[in-house]
């Protein structure tokens, strides 16, 4: 409290910097009010006085004890669920709440230990700190750890992230296919993606079994996008495996493969 023939302005001080009224710190009648205080808080506070007639200032050395019966162990808790599933190339953005007194220290690793960026933790309620964490670009799933320590213990809590199919399959070729001999035969691959993706045919005969690609020839007509394959005129040579390989033109060891074989109908059980 400062006094005088003319009232002063009062400014107060911590760490060099002025304090002005918040939710942590209000100033009345040249009372400073700290809410909430902590360990932290535990700093020289100078109040400064000014006049016409000059300046004064006093220090006031301040030191927060914590009584043992109102510490409290760090307890996490993951509110929206410790499993989320995002889309494959995606973003997400996980929290956890910490209880604890004193403040703790908040951090987040990944299921190899290795340390993750994330956001300053914030007070949302007297002992309560929430922290952040935006994880970009995620092709695999994996397991994010939050853990929080002060001096009286840790705790930490885990969510599974986990990473939807890059690829929508729809129709695909599989089993055993048969088109009747000298007739046309049509071998659907419906397949999307939310990237760009492509579908490449393939076809491997039954002596050698190795793969060959395809294109669109007098034998053979791809349609547009590569989710149909047309034989023009099934005959004894083109009876074998045909695949369809979808692959995502950014990601190329993102893929999907589908087989079938193709038998002639119409010439007996060994075609």
């Amino acid at each position: 409290m400062t006094t005088g023939d003319l009232k002063p302005t009062i400014t107060w001080k911590v760490d060099g910097a002025t304090i002005t009224p918040s939710s942590k710190y209000t100033i009345k009648n040249g009372e400073l009010v700290i809410y909430f205080p902590k360990q932290n808080d535990s700093k020289i506070y100078v109040c400064e006085a000014q006049n016409y007639l000059g300046t004064h200032s006093a220090e006031f050395q301040v030191q927060i004890d914590v009584p043992e019966i109102h510490k409290i162990r760090p307890v996490v808790n993951i509110e929206e669920g410790q499993r989320t599933e995002v889309d494959y190339d995606g973003m997400v953005k996980l929290s956890c709440k910490v209880s604890s007194y004193p403040e703790p220290k908040i951090s987040w690793m990944n299921a190899k230990g290795t340390v993750a960026k994330s956001e300053s933790s914030t007070l949302i309620a007297p002992y309560d700190y929430i922290s952040y964490i935006t994880i970009s670009n995620i092709t695999k799933a994996d397991k994010y750890k939050c853990y929080a320590v002060n001096n009286i213990g840790s705790d930490e809590k885990v969510i599974d992230v986990d990473v939807k199919d890059a690829f929508d399959v729809k129709s695909v070729p599989e089993g055993t296919t048969g088109v009747l001999y000298d007739s046309e035969g049509i071998i659907t691959c419906d397949i999307t993606s939310k990237h760009l993706m492509n579908i490449r045919w393939y076809y491997a005969d039954e002596i050698t079994r190795i793969d060959r690609e395809i294109s669109s020839s007098e034998l053979y007509q791809i349609s547009r996008g590569g989710k149909q394959l047309k034989i023009m005129k099934m005959n004894l040579n083109l009876v074998g495996k045909y695949t369809c390989k979808a692959t995502l033109q950014n990601h190329r060891d993102v893929q999907k493969i589908f087989s079938t074989r193709v038998k002639a109908d119409g010439l007996g059980e060994c075609y």
